[in-house]
């Protein structure tokens, strides 16, 4: 199989390599090949943060609200953070291979406000929506509320995901805003 993936920013700068086999009937060997313009190394990947929550929820009809920037974005599941003392997290989202998603992270007054009293820009970002599964880089966080904004590329369409949250201290709540 050949694969072709152009770099295009600096969320491309560590990249992983899952090989799978669909099926399995017997086990295969392989070599894997890398062609490259620039100076580059294969390494082990980096260690999980040591503390996660993982939650499962779903789009509906009325919370699959489409991309940033859309009207209907707000309507997007959204979930509460509270991080009691700084840290580093990191935001892992997976959803059927059909579904191109993102997940963003922001500032809020106050734990379990919701994306609309955001008091700044997104500080943890998934990037351009991926198909099947996205995670964002580890970034440090202050102590303070959150919102957490999972997004689908297309308004109106429906599926499950998973949600996970990893953090090096075990000081991170968080919890689906449940809206009416």
């Amino acid at each position: 199989m050949l694969v072709r993936y152009d770099v295009e920013d600096k969320a491309d700068k560590y990249l992983s390599l899952v090989l799978s086999q669909y099926k399995k009937s017997n086990d295969l060997n392989y070599t894997v090949s890398c062609f490259c313009t620039e100076n580059f190394h294969f390494g082990k990947p980096e260690k999980d943060l040591e503390h996660s929550v993982e939650l499962s929820s779903a789009w509906s009809t009325y919370s699959a609200g489409g991309p940033i920037g859309q009207a209907n974005f707000v309507n997007n599941p959204q979930f509460s953070l509270h991080v009691e003392k700084g840290t580093t997290l990191q935001l892992k989202l997976s959803t059927s291979t059909t579904l191109a998603a993102n997940v963003i992270m922001v500032p809020v007054r106050s734990y379990g406000d919701t994306i609309e009293k955001a008091t700044n820009e997104p500080l943890i970002d998934s990037g351009k929506y991926r198909h099947g599964f996205v995670a964002t880089e580890k970034k440090a966080v202050k102590p303070g509320g959150y919102a957490c904004i999972v997004s689908n590329f297309h308004k109106g369409q429906t599926g499950l995901f998973n949600l996970k949250v990893s953090s090096a201290s075990p000081k991170v709540k968080i919890e689906k805003i449940e809206r009416s």
